[in-house]
């Protein structure tokens, strides 16, 4: 969907955390690059990943998880901001 050298990390709440924080999952989609450096391009990214994230958050509230909430963040391979995109929204919280 966004190329071959595209990865993505998901991470969970830590065990003991506090009730609003054991919801929330991050998820790092990792990407070779982004053209152009503008609003409407993170958008469209997270327009695209849209389908995806919505099955990951069924599947949380299908465990039992109540208030699912994925905190998606496109970065670049090494999982840093693009150069950029400092005064950009890059990181979005999803929820069902």
């Amino acid at each position: 969907m966004f190329g071959e050298k595209t990865s993505y990390e998901m991470t969970g709440a830590p065990l003991g955390e506090k009730a609003k924080q054991a919801t929330e999952y991050n998820f790092m989609l990792k990407l070779e690059q982004v053209s152009p450096i503008n609003q409407q391009s993170f958008d469209e990214i997270k327009s695209k990943i849209t389908p995806y994230t919505d099955k990951i958050l069924d599947k949380m509230q299908e465990v039992g998880i109540k208030y699912p909430t994925l905190k998606f963040t496109v970065m670049d391979k090494n999982a840093v901001p693009f150069k950029g995109s400092e005064h950009l929204t890059t990181t979005f919280f999803l929820t069902k």
